[in-house]
């Protein structure tokens, strides 16, 4: 997984929507990264990771300050992905409805991702758990 990128995305977000049918997680908010430096570029973006076939989830970010202007910029973020889950502790009734639903939701209650992954052979298991207020 490049540096951190989960960790750097959650950080910056202001917002958070779960896709009911495919589990995609898109986060709004200023985590948009250079894709010739990769070094962060503080821009308002729309980042959204998803798992494809083999194991590989993907971080897309689409920048959202210059309207009418696609620039989207995709990558590899890690592979041998089993999961990636939402954990929504601490979040209201209301808030926790929203998000099931497919709806953004404000980050300013505390919320845990996981990242689940395995090594090549399967027969190692790996969490990583990130944390944001």
């Amino acid at each position: 997984m490049r540096n951190c990128s989960i960790s750097w995305d959650l950080s910056n977000a202001r917002f958070i929507r779960v896709e009911p049918s495919s589990g995609d997680i898109t986060l709004t908010g200023y985590a948009s990264v250079d894709p010739v430096q990769l070094q962060p570029a503080g821009r308002l973006t729309q980042t959204t990771y998803y798992l494809r076939t083999f194991g590989l989830l993907i971080r897309s970010q689409d920048i959202q300050d210059e309207p009418g202007v696609k620039r989207i910029w995709t990558e590899a973020a890690a592979r041998g992905v089993k999961a990636i889950e939402i954990e929504p502790l601490g979040l209201s009734e209301q808030n926790l409805k929203m998000l099931l639903a497919g709806h953004p939701v404000p980050l300013t209650e505390a919320a845990r991702i996981r990242l689940q992954t395995f090594e090549e052979k399967g027969t190692h298991r790996e969490h990583v758990e990130v944390w944001v207020r």
